[in-house]
């Protein structure tokens, strides 16, 4: 008898306290600090970085939130969704007019309809305002007019005379050129007209084919500016942003260093409580809507000036916290007990001394805790760490961020210009009424503050007067200046005085009175107090004409002209002075952002790069192509590699490129190296101790198991452990021994029993004891030898070969498609196909078995044939047999009735021997070759007859 050795495992060691308070202090305490500090830094990285994007999407939001607060913008978006109501009838004029009034609760001036069916008819709608003027239009021309609307190509094409004879009709200053969807502003010469708003659009009746179209014209005055503003407040991205119209006064208080408003295009700010706000400032449209009340002239300017409208947009505090915020708050009071209940534990039990028989879990409980805590709290460290030198932002977030900064910069300007043109209608006040000295002292003393290059100007018939500004000597009026300047003359010697219309016997005479039609000069007339660019061959100069007024007499009369020179380097270099932030480096994640913008020369041509203004270290080189080409288009673009991303953009307004570019950049990873080096040293020594804690108690007799582990592994089923230590290891080594003599006994049964039963017998032995079964769908394949002979007439050792040769490429074929053999009857072979998971077929399973068979015994037995008979359905499976006696785990019913009924007839199958039943061919769905053969009664099948395929192969 083999002879066992006892292994005596002994852990009752000296329990010391000091040992464990730094066993405490290191396992639990510092673990949890450093755990607490990572998450902590790391949130607030994850946050800053949240807000960055923030702020991107908030100027996006704010430009939105801009540009709904127009007219147009309000138009468009009510008659966009008016879209599903209009497809479900047919309207008339006046129908399609309350329709459009009830949407955007505002009143139509006039509406043009036209319906293409079969019954063409083309009606219109006029208030009462427009009737006399419209209503002897000719229909015939309106007709084409919406037809040619209706056409891109015919809008391609340019204007032809319906176009021309609407824009006569409404006397249109600067032509109609009406896009479909689209709202288009249109400048009446007309006094009950005036300010309009003109929407085209086409749809198409509820099934029908024929097509409608309108354009409806709307009194700029007549939309609602509540309702716009209501609209744009409204449109809020699913309730992220909380939209709203300050006064600038009333923030003053709340924005540090708020008079840097007028000169920037946003401002932030941000609060622990409420969240990031951005203030901007409104549109034109709306500061124009409210200065004129909807009128030509400035009504309510001085009340506007003092209580100005800002965009106010504030992204909640709840969407700039990180997540995992909400779940540290959660978990913070159950953390705090778990280190009270951990500590108790280790100043009552001890890891190194034992008060009681501790079982093998408590120990295990121990040195889990302690080993799972530092894992989490390393985790977290390396995770903070990686996102703070590792991350880096998107090549999609970089791309909006640089195209962001060309539309900030670009803002800038616009509001510097915007400041500018205040101080020229103060300018404008200042004067008027003054005299040739009083004016000329005015003008020297604004000039040295304004920025201006040069003023020129004229005092009643005097000669023209220059003030250059003392930093610019070689400041003069180029030709187009001049031009621009005798021109403004001319209008206002002609075009500003008294004229009796009344006198004229047609309209179209006042050119007889002015010398030209009064439409000619309204640019320059619409452009008093505005800074504008000049022509191309003057790129760099700016303009902006205002008149003197004389107040004498109470008679309000122009008695001389100003033309005000700007040079655009000087304004974008004032406008650096004033803010230096948009021209400094930016790091944001690996890139590197940095700003530049180029005024453009009076040639046309780029200039050298010490008259661009640009960031620090700005590679100007490797752009200028792209940057030729921009100016040549005079368009926007975007573009970049793996290594630079670059976004630029023309300015009109002062002719100018702005271009923001970013460089990526290696991160960093000097900074971290002495921090990560303490924490290397503090993850070894925690795997030191935690090594030594776990050989004493834990590991070290575990060890003693693996010889034994070993023995099994190597097929060595009879190795046995003998094991009488009174703990959990004694149980263990039972259980080991048990788990030998199954492992024994299931290698003797593999050669006669399948693997299945066996499975199946292994893991529920005392169940498979008893008789039992289920109703599942299987799969049943019989087959058969059939030869020249008898088997009867071969030797026993033949027949034995020749059944052997059966079975094996029964039982390899099967196996490989997930079949079993349930049986052998004499020659026949029964093979059972149960489903394994949802989507196997068994009866395409059985279909390839039995094809594969049938070709594999031709080769190996060409004196039999194959007979096979394969069926399909529910049947039981489960243990057959006695309680008492011998067991069979088989399956029974119909399946198996039918497959050997099926089987006995295949030999009227000549080609392969199969024959399968009709309800199998229904699943596999068409995937098999079938021949019908007969139909025949069929053994327990009498009240009907029974249709006989053979399978030739499958698909």
């Amino acid at each position: 008898m083999k002879e066992y050795k006892r292994i005596n495992i002994n852990t009752n060691l000296a329990s010391n306290p000091f040992l464990i308070f730094l066993i405490w202090l290191f396992l639990i305490i510092l673990p949890y600090l450093i755990l607490a500090d990572g998450i902590e830094r790391l949130l607030q990285q994850s946050e800053s970085r949240i807000i960055s994007k923030a702020k991107i999407q908030l100027i996006d939001e704010v430009n939105l939130f801009r540009n709904n607060l127009t007219s147009s913008s309000y138009i468009n978006s009510k008659l966009s969704n008016l879209s599903k109501n209009l497809s479900y009838k047919d309207y008339n004029a006046l129908e399609l007019a309350q329709e459009i009034e009830k949407n955007t609760k505002s009143k139509v001036l006039a509406l043009f309809y036209y319906n293409t069916s079969n019954n063409s008819s083309y009606d219109f709608y006029l208030s009462k305002i427009v009737d006399k003027d419209l209503k002897m239009h000719s229909r015939f021309i309106m007709k084409n007019l919406l037809l040619h609307y209706s056409s891109d190509k015919a809008i391609e094409s340019g204007k032809d005379r319906n176009v021309a004879y609407f824009e006569k009709l409404l006397s249109a200053a600067g032509g109609i050129n009406l896009k479909p969807e689209n709202t288009t502003p249109i400048l009446s010469g007309k006094t009950n007209f005036g300010r309009m708003l003109g929407y085209f659009k086409t749809f198409s009746a509820h099934n029908s084919n024929h097509q409608q179209m309108f354009l409806c014209l709307f009194k700029e005055e007549n939309i609602p500016l509540k309702e716009i503003i209501k609209f744009a407040i409204e449109d809020n991205n699913n309730g992220k942003y909380i939209k709203e119209l300050v006064s600038l006064n009333n923030i003053s208080s709340n924005i540090n260093n708020y008079d840097k408003l007028n000169s920037l295009f946003f401002k932030f700010q941000y609060s622990d409580k409420k969240g990031l706000s951005i203030f901007a400032k409104a549109s034109d449209e709306l500061l124009l809507k409210l200065g004129t009340q909807n009128t030509y002239y400035p009504l309510n300017l001085e009340g506007l000036l003092k209580n100005e409208p800002i965009l106010k947009l504030t992204i909640p505090k709840s969407y700039l916290e990180h997540p995992m915020r909400d779940i540290i708050k959660r978990l913070s009071f159950p953390t705090l007990l778990l280190i009270l209940l951990s500590s108790f534990g280790l100043s009552n039990i001890g890891i190194y001394g034992y008060t009681a028989n501790i079982k093998i879990l408590g120990r295990v409980i121990i040195c889990v805790f302690a080993a799972v805590v530092l894992p989490f709290a390393s985790f977290f460290i390396a995770t903070f760490y990686n996102q703070y030198f590792e991350e880096e932002y998107s090549e999609n977030e970089i791309q909006t961020y640089t195209r962001i900064q060309t539309e900030v910069i670009n803002k800038a300007i616009e509001s510097y210009i915007e400041n500018r043109e205040l101080e020229i209608s103060k300018l404008r006040n200042n004067i008027n009424g003054c005299t040739l000295e009083q004016i000329d002292n005015t003008l020297k003393n604004w000039i040295a503050s304004s920025g201006a290059s040069l003023i020129s100007y004229k005092y009643k018939d005097g000669e023209d007067q220059e003030i250059p500004a003392s930093t610019d000597p070689d400041a003069y009026l180029f030709k187009f200046g001049k031009e621009l300047k005798n021109v403004f003359d001319l209008c206002i010697d002609t075009f500003f005085r008294e004229v009796d219309l009344s006198k004229l016997e047609k309209r179209k005479e006042i050119d007889k009175v002015y010398g030209f039609i009064p439409y000619q000069v309204s640019p320059i007339i619409s452009n008093i107090g505005k800074i504008y660019p000049s022509v191309s061959n003057e790129p760099n100069s700016l303009y902006s004409l205002i008149p003197i007024y004389d107040y004498n007499d109470k008679v309000n009369k122009i008695i001389g002209s100003i033309v005000i020179k700007f040079d655009n380097q000087k304004i974008l270099k004032q406008i650096q002075n004033q803010t230096p932030e948009l021209f400094q480096q930016k790091i944001m994640g690996n890139y590197i952002v940095r700003n530049a913008v180029i005024p453009i020369n009076s040639h046309c041509d780029i200039p050298k790069t010490n008259k661009m203004i640009l960031t620090k270290d700005f590679n100007y080189k490797d752009i200028s192509l792209v940057i030729n080409q921009i100016l040549s288009d005079k368009s926007q673009k975007s573009w970049g590699n793996d290594k630079r991303i670059n976004s630029a953009n023309y300015l009109n307004k002062i002719n100018a490129i702005v271009i923001s570019s970013a460089d990526k950049i290696t991160s960093n990873k000097s900074n971290n190296k002495i921090e990560l080096k303490y924490i290397c040293i503090y993850i070894i020594l925690m795997i030191i101790t935690l090594s030594v804690i776990l050989s004493g108690f834990i590991v070290a007799p575990i060890r003693k198991l693996q010889n034994g582990s070993e023995e099994i592994a190597n097929g060595n089923y009879s190795n046995k452990l003998d094991w009488h230590s009174g703990d959990e290891f004694e149980k263990l080594c039972d259980g080991f021994n048990e788990m030998s003599n199954a492992l024994l006994q299931k290698e003797m049964m593999s050669s006669y029993v399948s693997k299945e039963v066996i499975n199946e017998v292994s893991s529920k032995a005392e169940v498979m004891l008893q008789p039992g079964g289920e109703r599942i769908p299987v799969a049943v394949l019989f087959c058969a030898l059939k030869g020249e002979k008898e088997l009867s007439n071969y030797t026993p050792e033949e027949v034995t070969t020749i059944i052997s040769c059966l079975i094996d490429a029964a039982d390899e074929i099967s196996s490989n498609n997930n079949g079993q053999i349930d049986k052998l009857i004499e020659d026949t072979i029964m093979i059972v196909f149960r489903k394994i998971n949802e989507n196997d077929n068994i009866v395409l399973n059985a279909c390839k078995t039995a094809l594969a068979i049938n070709k594999r015994l031709q080769k190996e037995l060409p004196d039999f044939k194959i007979n096979m008979g394969i069926a399909s359905g529910d049947a039981v499976s489960g243990k057959i047999g006695s309680n008492i006696g011998k067991l069979d785990f088989t399956v029974i019913g119909n399946p198996v009735n039918l497959a050997a009924r099926l089987k006995v007839q295949a030999y009227k199958a000549k080609n392969t021997g199969i024959l399968i039943c009709p309800n199998s061919i229904r699943k596999i769905h068409g995937a098999g070759k079938l021949k019908f053969i007969e139909r025949m009664s069929i053994k327990g099948r009498t009240n009907r007859t029974f249709p006989l395929y053979e399978l030739i192969s499958l698909r």
